[in-house]
């Protein structure tokens, strides 16, 4: 059992619906109507909806933007289609909680984000992987080789949560979004509305709730601007790849401006501690853990911590961050943090999806 820092008590949005209520149930009596082929997974061309109930491998349009302030002043091509695998729950009935799934730096992995996808099933909870690398012909690695920004892992992230509200057998309302390692920041970013408000323009869509699995800390994305749904931080002690300190530190300043975070630790845990390979000390991983840098979305600064000082440009800043990079840190399972935060996600899940304890069995 892990250690627990504690933020405020988890609150809902309110989400717009993309139906009305009668059409969404009209839909799903008839879907029910159809054979059981509509729940095998599917591949086809890129789809701008889910109204046919399907499942599987789906294709989407996104975009690839290239950084945060490009997003923020609306750049954000260009545009690009992506690929998500859609799982629903066995034993539960619709309409379904879904978990949108963001892979870390490795890309999408049998041993976490299927795994994960798997666990969630088991909980009742629908879940959609979203693979950034792959349609973008691009290799995940944990070595610093990746051509995309991290901000292109968050525009999928939203164009999925536009997708799945289409979907009769999901609840738009209850859409969460969980990450591993940058897959951590995506969830985390995605509850700050600058990014919000572009990517989604007027819609009322967000993610309900947020699992930010050992996210990088040391280069820290602000905003006064975060949404209340409430997030769960799930950090290894041991974690030298993206230190619990820096995380501390980061998580204590988004609860300042408003965020509603609650972070769990777990001892003798290392960086993607939820692999099923055993932690050991990889040499060529490229580690920012030297580095210690703010990146303001408010006022569109890039400032070196902790003495806020400003670059000069984006370029100065890139210069910085390979100056303060290195490489070498330990990663790998740990058998009990790995089964500790499955039960502590779901656990928030329901939770913040409003499901009481009671309930959730039958689910």
């Amino acid at each position: 059992m892990g250690s627990s820092d504690h933020g405020q008590t988890p609150s809902g949005d309110v989400h717009a619906r993309v139906a009305s209520p009668r059409h969404r149930a009209l839909i799903r009596i008839l879907l029910f109507m159809l054979p059981i082929v509509w729940a095998v997974p599917t591949v086809g061309s890129p789809v701008g909806g889910l109204e046919d109930g399907r499942t599987g491998k789906i294709q989407f349009e996104s975009s690839t933007p290239s950084d945060e302030f490009s997003v923020i002043n609306g750049r954000h091509r260009p545009k690009v289609i992506v690929e998500g695998t859609l799982s629903l729950p066995k034993r539960a009935k619709p309409p379904y909680f879904v978990a949108v799934i963001a892979h870390g730096s490795g890309g999408v992995r049998p041993d976490r984000e299927a795994k994960w996808a798997e666990e969630l099933n088991k909980a009742g909870i629908a879940a959609f992987v979203v693979d950034s690398y792959g349609p973008r012909k691009t290799t995940g690695t944990d070595t610093g080789d990746i051509n995309v920004s991290t901000m292109a892992n968050v525009a999928d992230a939203y164009a999925a949560l536009r997708l799945l509200s289409t979907h009769p057998w999901l609840d738009p309302g209850n859409v969460a979004v969980i990450g591993f390692s940058r897959g951590g920041q995506v969830a985390l970013w995605t509850a700050f509305d600058p990014l919000r408000k572009t990517f989604m323009g007027d819609s009322m869509l967000s993610f309900s709730a947020h699992v930010l699995v050992y996210p990088a800390c040391n280069v820290q994305r602000v905003t006064t601007h975060i949404r209340k749904a409430p997030m769960l931080h799930l950090h290894g002690e041991a974690d030298d790849l993206t230190p619990l300190a820096a995380c501390r530190e980061y998580m204590n300043r988004l609860r300042a401006n408003g965020a509603n975070i609650h972070t769990i630790t777990y001892p003798d845990a290392y960086h993607n501690f939820d692999f099923a390979r055993p932690a050991r000390y990889a040499p060529s991983v490229t580690s920012a853990a030297g580095c210690r840098a703010e990146i303001n979305l408010d006022d569109q600064k890039y400032l070196l911590l902790p003495t806020r000082h400003p670059f000069a440009s984006r370029k100065e800043f890139g210069d910085y961050e390979r100056s303060c990079t290195t490489r070498g840190a330990t990663i790998g399972g740990n058998p009990k943090a790995r089964a500790r935060a499955y039960v502590d996600s779901v656990e928030f899940l329901w939770k913040a999806f409003g499901m009481p304890p009671g309930q959730r069995d039958a689910r």
